[in-house]
């Protein structure tokens, strides 16, 4: 076999510089959460779950919490979403998520949401609730606690 070697300048550009631009990646999609301890607004890359307040240095989790199975835990803070499955029980001293709660399942705590609170038609609560909005389907049983509906989106912690 007889191959013909290519001189360099000739050769086809590979990579990033193709057509002789460089190109740039696109930065990734962004979503805008707020602080848990001090409120601030933040940017943050969408698919980030953890990052450290630029402000106050704390830890803040941002990706969305779902519990499938019993949990007994220490107080659970999101900036997202809390999501107690069919067949999740959580209970926790404070429960704090600022896109909503929805529980399947069974929840027993303090829950602070900013967005609406769900109870499904087979969910159990126990505990208090401050939310903005609640919305509760029939069959589904409360045990116990004070409902503080408020009128702005936004509750600030105890």
């Amino acid at each position: 076999m007889h191959f013909r070697r290519v001189p360099r300048a000739t050769a086809p550009a590979r990579g990033l510089l193709s057509l002789g631009v460089l190109r740039t990646p696109a930065p990734p999609p962004t979503k805008t959460v707020q602080c848990l301890h001090c409120r601030q607004t933040i940017r943050v890359a969408e698919r980030a779950t953890t990052i450290s307040c630029p402000l106050c240095a704390r830890g803040i989790r941002v990706d969305d919490v779902v519990i499938e199975r019993p949990i007994t835990s220490g107080p659970v803070r999101t900036c997202g979403l809390l999501v107690v499955g069919k067949r999740g029980h959580l209970a926790a001293p404070m429960i704090e998520a600022r896109l909503g709660v929805h529980v399947l399942g069974r929840l027993e705590g303090h829950v602070l949401s900013g967005g609406p609170v769900i109870l499904g038609p087979k969910a159990i609560w126990q505990g208090d609730c401050t939310a903005a909005r609640v919305v509760i389907h029939p069959g589904a049983t409360i045990l116990g606690g004070r409902f503080c509906i408020l009128a702005d989106e936004t509750p600030s912690p105890p």
